[in-house]
């Protein structure tokens, strides 16, 4: 009786177990090896990559895991097509994987290609059906070849060039277009400005980075190639960054405005001999008086530094004003230079904007944002 017993036991068992195994093998069966050995995977078995992309903090990623991974309609779509994958994006080669995925929230999701290009990705926790429309439409576009891999395979004719840069600038992905300069700067170096579709897009780089180094200290070079105003443009346009400037600033804002770090970037414009740098150092303290509400010291600024000057100064306190200025006060007391700007010569590039200026501050309306000249030749 009690070998009887025994066994029915350990029969129970068994079955329990193997019980437990099918309801894990209906949902996603996530690859255990490294990022490495999934990318051969799927090269291999010509699938591509399902990325859970979660932190162990991430609330909706446990729950992603716990109600919608075990899932069968998903584990039997997702192991048929993917390789899949999940990663503490906040350690290890995760980290990495969130950068070049640009992932800023989580739990996300990313179907890529086996050479590890991003295809798409969803964010959030949704409806099971969500992730598998996602995951259908990922499919189609298995067969094409994804534009960072084509750039990073040497694609350089100026249409993809120009198409890979607006789109990502179109897209707000303003950060991962400054990256991929910097790399093209870093594998090719100054041969890029031999060509002028990589020279417009100078108003990418960023400050202090080897690509604008070079710039600032050969400018005599591309003056020769491109003409001085261009090239003092497209410099003004990368130090005077409202963007860049406000990482001077302490957080929260309720602890006041630290002078500091904008006087050291303004010394360190002048120790550059950049051009224009009094004016440019004009801007940075018409951004600090803007930051501390301090609006009549900002009008001061404009004024002083808008006496007797072309068109171009008008265009990047105009358009810095329109933004910052929120009161009635100081936008009303900004209304004669904006019509001046309209009627000065020279204005022939800046024109639709300065309309667009002069009206929202003749309507009373908030500014809208206008970018630097330079930004807005990538943009259109």
């Amino acid at each position: 009786m009690k070998k009887i017993f025994q066994k029915a036991f350990l029969a129970s068992i068994i079955m329990l177990f193997l019980l437990r195994t099918e309801l894990k093998a209906e949902g996603i069966d996530f690859f255990k090896g490294t990022w490495e050995q999934a990318l051969q995977k799927a090269k291999a078995e010509k699938k591509l990559i399902f990325l859970d992309g979660y932190t162990t903090w991430c609330v909706p990623c446990a729950e992603l895991s716990k109600t919608v991974f075990p899932r069968k309609d998903i584990g039997d779509f997702f192991n048929a097509h993917f390789v899949s994958v999940q990663m503490d994006m906040e350690k290890g080669v995760g980290v990495n994987l969130a950068k070049s995925f640009e992932i800023s929230a989580y739990p996300t999701l990313v179907i890529a290609n086996s050479s590890g290009f991003k295809i798409s990705d969803i964010v959030g926790l949704r409806a099971p059906d969500e992730y598998l429309d996602w995951a259908k439409k990922s499919l189609t576009s298995r067969a094409e070849v994804n534009d960072d891999e084509l750039l990073s395979q040497g694609k350089m004719d100026e249409t993809f060039i120009k198409k890979y840069f607006f789109n990502l600038v179109n897209e707000g992905k303003t950060f991962k277009a400054r990256l991929k300069l910097n790399e093209l700067y870093q594998n090719y170096g100054p041969v890029l400005f031999e060509k002028k579709y990589f020279y417009d897009l100078l108003a990418l780089a960023e400050v202090d980075s080897p690509l604008m180094m070079y710039v600032v200290r050969n400018r005599p070079v591309l003056y020769k190639r491109y003409g001085k105003d261009d090239v003092d443009a497209k410099i003004r346009a990368v130090y005077i960054n409202s963007k860049y400037l406000t990482n001077f600033l302490r957080m929260p804002a309720s602890k006041g405005i630290d002078e500091q770090p904008f006087i050291a970037y303004i010394q360190k414009m002048r120790d550059l001999q950049l051009p224009d740098v009094d004016f440019l150092a004009s801007e940075v303290e018409f951004f600090m008086c803007c930051k501390r509400r301090d609006y009549g010291r900002a009008v001061e600024i404009i004024e002083r530094s808008l006496d007797r000057a072309p068109a171009w100064k008008y265009y990047d306190f105009l358009r810095m004003a329109n933004w910052e200025f929120i009161r009635s006060e100081p936008r009303a007391r900004i209304l004669p230079l904006a019509k001046k700007a309209l009627d000065m010569p020279g204005n022939e590039p800046y024109l639709e904007v300065f309309k667009k200026i002069y009206d929202e501050l003749m309507n009373r309306g908030m500014g809208s944002f206008y970018p630097s000249t330079m930004l807005m030749g990538i943009i259109i």
